[in-house]
């Protein structure tokens, strides 16, 4: 935005923050009570919860969150962001005969996106005014092969550098970054702290061979421009 007089917020390493960490979520709940200010604790680490489809890795918040509060910030204690407010569960819901009603109203239960992984986002936007998607461009489903678990590459697309690097249907990808990757979640973290300029360092395994494989991510989101 364009103004004047105002500090820039200072951004925490959320991959520092623990369960119990004091939180306080800053936000304009039912989007008439802005600058609005709850207080709680990091509640957990890494849920991964699917909203609309899109499955994500977030912090969890005992911070009372309602509607209006996302894209707030959640700061920690040094007043730095820790991540930013996105959603909140608020109730459960069972079937009774033909019909849906709620069984369960819950409260306290907010989500945010941590702020390590939302950073290379920033700084693409900061960088080229646009964000992006990163992709390896292949699909790929969480597997155990040979007592080994990892992500199993289906399908690679052509003319990707993950491809053009060696990347090879039925590999099992098993580290990204040095970080051991059991699930499309942890897998999907890594890609996202890639940076749009930098590679991705993978460990895969091949007929029992582990191999390293490096390579720059697509844009998905050229794709549908």
């Amino acid at each position: 935005i364009e103004a004047e007089g105002l500090t820039a917020a200072k951004l925490a390493d959320s991959s520092q923050t623990r369960a119990g960490d004091f939180v306080i979520a800053i936000g304009n709940p039912l989007g008439e009570l802005g600058g609005t200010v709850t207080e709680g604790i990091v509640s957990a680490l890494g849920r991964e919860i699917t909203i609309d489809g899109q499955a994500m890795t977030l912090l969890q918040t005992s911070a009372a969150v309602n509607p209006g509060n996302s894209g707030g910030a959640l700061l920690n204690e040094q007043g730095q962001v820790v991540g930013i407010t996105s959603a909140k569960i608020s109730g459960l819901e069972r079937e009774s005969g033909d019909a849906v009603e709620n069984s369960v109203i819950i409260e306290n239960l907010g989500l945010a996106l941590p702020m390590s992984d939302i950073l290379p986002f920033v700084n693409r936007i900061l960088a080229t005014g646009k964000s992006w998607r990163p992709s390896i461009g292949i699909t790929c489903s969480e597997a155990e092969m040979n007592g080994r678990t990892g992500i199993r590459v289906a399908t690679v697309e052509e003319n990707v550098p993950a491809r053009r690097a060696g990347l090879q249907e039925d590999d099992l990808i098993v580290s990204a970054n040095g970080a051991a990757v059991a699930t499309l979640a942890e897998l999907r973290r890594e890609i996202y702290r890639t940076g749009a300029d930098e590679e991705l360092h993978c460990i895969v395994v091949r007929d029992g061979v582990e191999l390293p494989i490096s390579f720059g991510l697509i844009d998905k989101l050229e794709e549908t421009e």
